[in-house]
Order: C-alpha cells, then structure tokens, then sequence
C-alpha cells in the first residue's frame, strides 16, 4: 500500500480511491478465503491451500510488474509534457535566470558577491595601497584554480611585508 501512496501522489482522490479498493478487496478475501482452503478435514497436506497460496501469489507478483510499467509510462509521459514546455523557452530567456543562479552559488560557496567585485578598485585588479600593487580579484581565486589561490596568497603576503615595511 505504500506503493499505492508513491504512485498516485499528485492526486489526492485517486489515492484515497485506490487505497480504500486495496483495503476493501483485502478484507473481502481475507473474509472467506481462509474458510474455504485452509479446512482442518484436509490437515496436514492442505492441497487447496497451497495451490491456492501460490496462484494469488502468481497473480499479485504479475499485477506488481504492470503497476510498474504503468507508473514508469505515466512519469515518462509527464517528463516528455515537461521538456515541451520547457523546451519552448529560448536561451535569452532563461540567461538572467543562469547568472542569479550562479551569483548565489558563489556566494554561498566563497561568501563574495559579483556587484562587490565590480566596483571601483577590485574591478581594476589593484589594492587601496598607495603602491598600487596588483592583487588577484576573489572571481580569479574563483576561477583560477589552485594554482591562482597560491599565488594570491603569496601576492598578499608579500603586500602586508611591504605595508608594514613602509611603515
């Protein structure tokens, strides 16, 4: 039955449908059934029991493979409807969308934003210092790679060494 629930989650009355029909066909055989096969006259071999046991087992693995393939055929159907409509919007379109996307990921990963490195002496790749020595903008440490972090941190080090130097 849990199944059931996965399968019909994004319509609340079909699950509630199907889910009370399980149940109810449940207790209907549950009923009768074991009235009928399981009789204490045919102890200890219980042949109608047995045979019985194993044709509705047949039957529920075989009704399990078709909910399946039905299920697999319905979400391909909604992603084929998804990527139609999706695959309406041009790339103009969705462009704002990518570079918001991607400001976000770089703030939560390197805790800068993309409008602070446009401004003023970061854009130009220099240090407030009154030497003017460049220094690697946090978007090249970014994008660089390793190698650009180590020399941005030799850059920096060699900066502090001539501030306080000069001081």
């Amino acid at each position: 039955m849990a199944w059931a629930n996965e399968v019909c989650e994004e319509d609340s009355e079909e699950r509630a449908i199907t889910v009370a029909s399980m149940n109810e066909i449940a207790y209907l055989f549950q009923g009768w059934l074991p009235l009928v096969v399981w009789q204490q006259v045919d102890a200890p071999e219980y042949r109608s029991g047995y045979i019985t046991l194993c044709v509705s087992s047949v039957i529920m693995i075989g009704t399990c493979f078709a909910i399946r393939m039905l299920g697999n055929r319905e979400i391909s159907y909604k992603r084929r409807q998804q990527g139609q409509r999706n695959g309406s919007e041009s790339c103009e379109q969705l462009q704002p969308y990518l570079e918001q996307f991607q400001t976000q990921e770089n703030e939560k990963r390197y805790g800068f934003q993309d409008s602070a490195l446009e401004l003023g002496s970061v854009k130009a790749g220099f240090s407030s210092s009154s030497t003017l020595a460049p220094t690697p903008s946090a978007r090249d440490r970014y994008y660089g790679g390793a190698a650009s972090i180590a020399e941005s941190s030799q850059t920096e080090i060699e900066t502090e060494s001539c501030h306080k130097r000069a001081n």
